[in-house]
């Protein structure tokens, strides 16, 4: 499509489609670079420069019109990028399906969501990676037998080109704080559901890393919030093979930009655990599910929904979506749900704390621990523990409210004065913290409390006694 002032002015809500030929794989194949946009902001006078170290990429557009190259698409004013990719590993075909859900939502043409994400982005997208791979019926490998998610760090513009190509795309935007989002597309073999890979960040900038998530998942019914991983473990594991991931993409991208929002998404091939259950909009009537669908068996519609949904966090994330089901939950608000999460976050890291310092059974016992309140035995605790003994990251697993993930800068982003403070106010789940406190939560589903009344001195006589025996064991092992 040719794009004249004219059409600019008229209609700036058209469409605006850009397709190049990124690179070429090993086998020669072509590997697709997609520019999705509107016509505001557009620079007419300007089309973006060639990009890498030779000037070669996009390849079809550093080539001879008269060989039937193609031209750089234009240049966007005051508009953020999204960069999706797709079917690097060539067995994942879920990653497709995900990927051709948000291409067709993206180009709706009336739909007020997907007007407003392509007046307030521009998407770059590579549908697929590694054809090659798809061709010859690889499961993770290309044509020469190499996982190229594993090739992002220094990748060589002969044997890995579509990795190569993708860094001097995506690095120069991430570098200069353009990069709204990045999500590659896969699927997973050995786990039921859909969820998304983080990164271990710092405090706050980890409550926007699990928003993102929490508004994916009110968007679709079939993403798992506690089901996503941010933690380090994850980012940095090592297969059977020697091969680790701190060179994939989502990776390599936080690694060497600090970008906050870059995921990889995994879906089962099959199904799901569960399904969330959206609030109802009555725009969204007829995108909710029927009443009787509870088994999340998985389907190219699922996985479209999926990948549709990516999109609508990222609105909901910008607070721009004209259709939000964010205003219909308990949180009401952006503000409201990234305070949820804030919360949840400082009270897990807290307990993680509170654990840390219990270890030593000597800490509170001289106190008269009959007389004093359980406010106190838990102050006499937590500050027990030296300043310099608080780790400055925390992995925290196995709760109910939050998936694995792992904080950094935990000295700032929780001092130990409100470390206590939410304590405080936060009953018990279970032991250690139970011993020290005089209100518990019941995780029976028979009890009609969420909380059991414990009295004081059964509160001081478990600590005492459970402080004597933690010392009376490491003596015993100490003598050993």
């Amino acid at each position: 499509m040719t794009v004249t002032d004219a059409m600019r002015d008229a209609n700036p809500s058209l469409i605006y489609f850009h397709r190049e030929m990124l690179c070429r794989s090993l086998d020669g194949r072509a590997i697709d670079l997609l520019t999705i946009s509107d016509l505001r902001g557009i620079d007419l006078s300007t089309r973006i420069g060639l990009l890498g170290p030779e000037r070669n990429i996009p390849l079809s557009s550093a080539t001879g019109k008269a060989q039937g190259g193609t031209r750089r698409p234009y240049r966007f004013r005051n508009k953020t990028f999204v960069v999706l990719t797709a079917r690097v590993h060539p067995g994942e075909c879920p990653g497709s399906h995900m990927m051709h859900g948000a291409l067709s939502f993206l180009l709706e043409p009336r739909d007020p969501r997907a007007l407003m994400l392509r007046e307030k982005f521009v998407f770059l997208i590579v549908p697929m990676i590694n054809p090659d791979g798809v061709v010859r019926g690889h499961s993770r490998v290309d044509a020469a037998g190499v996982d190229l998610n594993r090739m992002y760090s220094t990748p060589s513009p002969v044997r890995h080109p579509a990795p190569f190509c993708l860094r001097q795309l995506v690095l120069p935007i991430a570098r200069e704080n353009k990069l709204s989002l990045f999500v590659d597309m896969h699927a997973h073999a050995n786990r039921k559901g859909t969820f998304l890979y983080g990164n271990g960040l710092e405090g706050k900038r980890q409550v926007q890393n699990l928003l993102y998530a929490k508004l994916v998942a009110l968007n679709t019914p079939y993403l798992e919030f506690t089901s996503c991983n941010y933690s380090e473990a994850n980012m940095f594991a090592v297969s059977k093979s020697g091969k680790g991931k701190e060179s994939s993409a989502r990776i390599v991208w936080y690694l060497e930009t600090g970008c906050v929002h870059s995921y990889a998404i995994e879906a089962s091939h099959v199904a799901g655990r569960f399904l969330n259950t959206l609030p109802r909009h009555p725009a969204l009537a007829a995108e909710d599910l029927p009443p009787d669908q509870l088994t999340p068996r998985y389907t190219p519609a699922t996985f479209g929904d999926t990948g549709k949904a990516v999109l609508l966090g990222l609105l909901d994330l910008h607070n721009c979506n004209p259709w939000s089901r964010l205003l219909l939950t308990t949180a009401q608000t952006l503000k409201g749900m990234e305070a949820y999460i804030e919360r949840q976050l400082m009270v897990e890291a807290a307990e993680k704390l509170f654990v840390l310092a219990y270890r030593d059974g000597t800490r509170g016992e001289s106190a008269n621990a009959a007389a004093a309140s359980a406010s106190s035995i838990l102050q006499r605790i937590m500050l027990s523990l030296p300043p310099e003994e608080i780790p400055d990251k925390l992995t925290i697993r196995g709760v109910r409210t939050l998936p694995p993930v792992t904080v950094k800068g935990v000295r700032e982003f929780l001092p130990m004065e409100t470390a206590i403070a939410l304590l405080a106010q936060t009953p018990a789940a279970g032991p250690p913290r139970s011993i020290a406190c005089p209100r518990v939560r019941s995780t029976s589903p028979r009890s009609r409390s969420s909380c059991v009344d414990v009295p004081a001195e059964i509160v001081a006589r478990r600590h005492t006694n459970g402080a004597k025996k933690r010392q009376a064991s490491r003596s015993k092992s100490s003598s050993a």
